[in-house]
């Protein structure tokens, strides 16, 4: 089981004395694909030393529903990686993220996939059927039929599925907060799942050494306002989890007003927490970086493509399309044609150093959607184990770190952000 990240400290990264680094960066595959290209970039590029490949990256935090099929894309199973001179890909920090929150706003698939985990095949035909007859109602009166469904039996056996997935981490069922209007059913109901499921970890806890509880409140971001902050700090301190999550169900940085309430809730939480509580900002893009300033330990980020965007929406028609490209100079996500015509005068070189771009060496290379997505996403790997090691290894104190990789490139809006 891999060791748990210790707290970060303003003066640049640091290491604890169990060899995880902080701030940390987690990796979000949501697909057995991406599963299989996070493997293959480890295998192929991890053998140069302790910082290639993404032996940078601490966990992964993979999707409870998904976890057989993307975690047989990891391949966990091959032990003879064990004798390989590069950091195992099992030496990671795995949390399962329940997901919840597409019970609520999921395709028909999604939701059975995760009732399919927690409810009997009865109470989940019944559930779905409900679903359906108020899809187009009011959210209040959805949340009332879906609420009374996720009860302790409920919770218990999202737990135990963690358990069996053998997670680092057990992450307590809760639902999302989506809205100002329903704010206090919506608190009522995740301050209920969340105490329960904490008991229901505890009981665990003592048959099932060294695991930790996370409690994750999945939040639109325009629902963290001044008025609702002090509550939701005090409802996640007062749980007494070591972990916690915060995640933005849209991308916060869109709006500086919705960016610095975020950052606000973290720093608050930081200051009323435990000292060894450790805070986690989940599935945000890059400028997530600058969470590190106000007190989060680890930012996760999906595998290769904006979080919003649903990996279904990557297939049209039944052809795949053309996903987006990191840059890793300007920091920013651009689309295949625009990377073309930038580098059209440079014989189309791509303009990365990390290994993938070094193998296909130009964009032309890679002209059909598949070898497009897997190269892109493999570079993606590749430059946020880069990023890691940079933020883990400044020199300087870390929000000035974050500061000058932002003053670097041509995404400068989250300069603003850091204090």
């Amino acid at each position: 089981m891999p060791k748990l990240p210790n707290n970060q400290a303003d003066d640049g990264g640091a290491s604890d004395s169990r060899g995880i680094p902080t701030p940390s960066i987690f990796l979000s595959p949501k697909t057995v694909s991406e599963a299989s290209i996070i493997r293959q970039v480890h295998s192929k590029y991890g053998t140069a030393g302790p910082t290639s490949g993404i032996n940078c990256i601490d966990g992964l935090v993979i999707p409870l529903s998904r976890s057989p099929e993307i975690k047989s894309g990891l391949q966990l199973d091959d032990n003879n990686e064990l004798v390989q001179p590069y950091r195992p890909i099992h030496d990671r920090v795995f949390i399962y993220d329940p997901e919840l929150h597409k019970l609520f706003s999921g395709s028909e698939r999604e939701k059975q996939n995760i009732l399919q985990i927690g409810l009997s095949d009865s109470r989940r035909r019944n559930l779905l059927q409900a679903i359906r007859h108020n899809k187009e109602q009011k959210r209040g009166n959805l949340m009332r039929v879906v609420y009374p469904q996720l009860d302790l039996g409920f919770i218990q056996m999202i737990i135990e599925e963690q358990v069996v997935q053998n997670a680092d981490i057990l992450t307590c069922p809760t639902v999302p907060l989506t809205s100002k209007e329903n704010f206090e059913l919506q608190i009522s109901k995740f301050t209920e799942m969340a105490q329960e499921g904490l008991a229901v970890t505890e009981n665990l806890i003592r048959k099932e050494l060294k695991r930790e509880t996370m409690v994750v409140l999945t939040v639109q971001p325009r629902v963290v306002r001044p008025e609702t902050t002090s509550t939701l700090v005090e409802t996640l301190v007062s749980l007494g989890c070591r972990h916690i999550g915060i995640k933005p169900l849209d991308d916060p940085y869109k709006d500086s007003t919705n960016a610095r309430a975020l950052h606000n809730l973290i720093e608050q939480i930081r200051k009323q927490a435990d000292p060894k509580t450790r805070i986690y900002f989940m599935n945000v893009l890059e400028a997530g970086y600058t969470a590190f300033a106000f007190g989060a330990d680890v930012v996760t980020m999906t595998t290769g493509y904006p979080y919003f965007v649903p990996p279904d929406e990557e297939r049209k028609n039944g052809r795949e399309s053309y996903g987006r490209w990191y840059n890793p100079k300007a920091m920013l996500w651009v689309e295949r044609t625009e990377a073309l015509e930038a580098s059209r005068t440079h014989n189309y070189l791509i303009p990365c150093s990390c290994g993938a771009s070094q193998e296909v060496r130009t964009f032309l290379s890679v002209d059909k959607a598949p070898d497009w997505n897997r190269y892109r996403k493999a570079h993606y790997c590749l430059v946020k184990n880069d990023e890691a090691r940079m933020l883990q290894n400044a020199e300087v104190p870390l929000r000035h770190a974050i500061r000058e990789m932002f003053a670097r490139s041509e995404n400068v809006m989250p300069i603003a952000l850091i204090p």
